[in-house]
């Protein structure tokens, strides 16, 4: 996929917002510095006639003019980014933010569920004001 640790990377879903914040965690905890989650999904984007592009699997192997510098693929986990179950036991706001079907079935002890779709609204995030309220 040629990403390097220096892209811009914008991460969305198709639709919902369950995926894009997770892959754009897990790109900053390796190291990635300019992640961002698009405020809204694919659908609202075409749906406000925004540009999309049809590729083959073949279009997706991006190549570039330059060749990248020493280190700009080495992705290392920032320790600091997780945590381990020793270290959070007992802590009172660890968020599951599965729909409640999934979180009943199982979850981390201690945990709350608050599904996705709370801080969202018409597959956008919702205002500054309106998360203060839930958090």
């Amino acid at each position: 996929m040629d990403i390097r640790l220096t892209d811009t990377i914008v991460c969305y879903d198709a639709q919902g917002m369950m995926a894009a914040p997770r892959v754009s965690w897990m790109l900053r905890a390796f190291g990635a510095k300019n992640v961002f989650v698009l405020d809204g999904t694919l659908k609202k984007w075409v749906r406000e006639q925004l540009p999309t592009i049809q590729n083959s699997e073949a279009d997706l192997i991006r190549t570039r003019a330059t060749q990248p510098e020493q280190g700009a693929f080495d992705f290392k986990l920032d320790p600091s980014m997780v945590e381990s179950y020793q270290s959070i036991r007992g802590k009172p706001l660890i968020f599951d933010n599965r729909p409640a079907k999934l979180y009943s079935r199982g979850h981390i002890r201690y945990s709350v569920n608050l599904p996705y779709t709370a801080v969202l609204n018409d597959g956008c995030f919702k205002s500054e004001e309106e998360l203060d309220a839930i958090f």
